[in-house]
């Protein structure tokens, strides 16, 4: 009996050790047909992820809305047990909209299990959500801001969760110096000391028979700031003007202070933003713009830095051009801009682009400087060529460049024979012409096309000839107009006798 008695006591002793153990417990996963189960393919995978920590006052809970049709409440489930076989009992109900409820009927010394089911406008109930579980301490408990481990601010939320308790003392050492006794509350508002590393809250209380319980504690760290600036953006390295835009970022923090002098020396500190102009100093070249910050702890971060380069001045552009002068579909030209200059920013940071015509439109998207090729396929004449350099400041500057651009002539003739002498022919090659000389032209002939022309060049655009037999000939015509580029047409002309006479007609020699 004696043994029996003693294994009874060591099962109490197990039961409220368990309990004396904050929450540690992992939610378990859904497992029936919950419709806010990610796992379900009804429910468009929007989980209800209910969560359960103690803090303003009691356990807060927090979930997601769901997505279900008709949503009009949800009903807030308790109990102190989690096996199956329990007694559940409805805390609350709650409008559609809330996704947060604080339990302040919480006792220490006890676990609880917490779920969340939906009702639609029917009154139909789904199935639970997850389990959140919480386990309070028998001794006082203090928890600041929920049990974050880090705060941005100084002043921060205490629970504090002692049943029977009338009195309590806080304080920001452990020595409780200067600490008063005040009034039992759940929840309370606390500033933190200033300085760098953990605060620590401590906490006792009085009990309604007078007795005063250990001292508790908890800590929180202050949130790091991990500081950083960017001038303008991350990928512009040049500015053309003093006043830049600043982007910070630093998290908690207050105060800023911002300077071209790493020392900092003579600025003051300043409202902290995330945004701010800041005006460099004058002279072109590199500027580096440093930044600290400060927080609520008086904490001062470690120093920061961007760079950027300050060009006021434009680039200069150089373009050559090869061959000064071709011909129309045939000549590919060749602009090369590798000359151009600036005072700051090499090659590689510069754009060109061309407009061919010099007509205001742009031919060519921004590219870099280098060699660029292009064929003109009609029209001949002065061509004017117009380039644009552009800095990695954005400054542009124009230069142009003159080339001309021949047209080949297009050689034409037609013939007819003499009434008196069908072996006299009269050629006639004025519809020949060409795009930039009209009918400005020369013209030779070959009439039998044995590369000997037998009447050389000449502006008359019409001649007659006189064929020594009645054989096939073809005939050969070249123009060319005043630089001299030429072309040619081909024709064959046959002589057949008729009535003792010779006569002829035009053959085409691709018939």
């Amino acid at each position: 009996m004696k043994h029996k008695k003693l294994l009874i006591l060591f099962a109490i002793l197990v039961l409220l050790v368990g309990l004396l153990v904050t929450c540690t417990q992992k939610p378990t996963e859904p497992v029936n047909d919950n419709p806010f189960d990610p796992n379900n393919p009804q429910t468009g995978g929007d989980p209800f992820k209910l969560t359960a920590v103690i803090a303003s006052g009691g356990v807060k809970l927090n979930w997601n809305i769901p997505l279900i049709n008709g949503l009009a409440n949800y009903k807030i489930y308790r109990s102190e047990q989690v096996n199956s076989g329990y007694t559940v009992h409805v805390l609350q109900t709650v409008p559609a909209n809330t996704t947060q409820y604080i339990d302040k009927t919480v006792e220490n010394g006890h676990s609880y299990w917490y779920w969340v089911t939906a009702l639609n406008s029917y009154g139909e109930e789904t199935a639970m959500t997850n389990t959140a579980p919480v386990n309070i301490k028998t001794d006082p408990l203090l928890v600041i801001n929920g049990g974050d481990t880090y705060t941005p601010t100084r002043q921060v939320n205490l629970t504090i969760l002692a049943n029977t308790a009338r009195q309590m003392m806080l304080a920001n050492s452990a020595d409780f110096s200067g600490a008063q006794w005040e009034p039992y509350a759940t929840s309370k508002s606390w500033m933190l000391p200033t300085g760098e590393g953990a605060k620590t809250v401590y906490l006792k209380v009085k009990y309604d028979n007078g007795n005063e319980s250990p001292v508790v504690s908890a800590s929180i760290l202050p949130q790091p700031m991990n500081p950083a600036i960017v001038i303008i953006a991350d990928t512009v390295e040049y500015t053309a003007t003093q006043t830049v835009s600043l982007t910070l970022n630093a998290d908690g923090a207050l105060q800023m202070k911002i300077s071209e002098n790493a020392s900092f020396t003579g600025i003051n500190w300043q409202p902290y933003s995330q945004t701010t102009n800041f005006n460099l100093s004058t002279g072109e070249g590199t500027k580096i713009v440093y930044a600290k910050f400060k927080n609520d702890f008086e904490i001062e971060s470690n120093m920061v830095s961007d760079s950027i380069t300050l060009d006021t001045t434009p680039p200069t552009p150089v373009l050559v051009v090869s061959p000064d002068s071709g011909i129309t579909s045939e000549t590919d030209f060749q602009f090369d801009p590798s000359q151009c200059s600036d005072n700051l920013a090499p090659l590689s940071d510069m754009q060109i682009r061309f407009d061919w015509q010099n007509d205001g439109n742009w031919d060519t998207n921004w590219q870099p400087v280098q060699v660029a090729s292009h064929t003109y396929p009609i029209g001949g004449g002065d061509k004017i060529v117009k380039m644009q350099l552009q800095d990695g400041a954005g400054w542009t500057a124009d230069t142009t460049a003159r080339i001309f651009v021949n047209t080949r002539p297009v050689a034409q003739f037609t013939f007819s024979h003499d009434s008196a002498n069908p072996q006299i022919i009269h050629f006639d090659a004025s519809a020949s012409y060409d795009y930039e000389d009209g009918t400005n032209l020369q013209y030779r002939w070959d009439f039998d096309n044995d590369g000997n022309y037998e009447i050389d060049w000449t502006i008359e655009d019409t001649v007659s000839y006189i064929f020594p037999t009645s054989n096939p000939y073809e005939t050969k015509l070249e123009v060319r107009d005043q630089f001299h580029l030429a072309n040619s047409k081909l024709d064959t002309i046959r002589f057949i006798p008729t009535d003792g006479l010779v006569a002829y007609y035009p053959f085409n020699a691709n018939a």
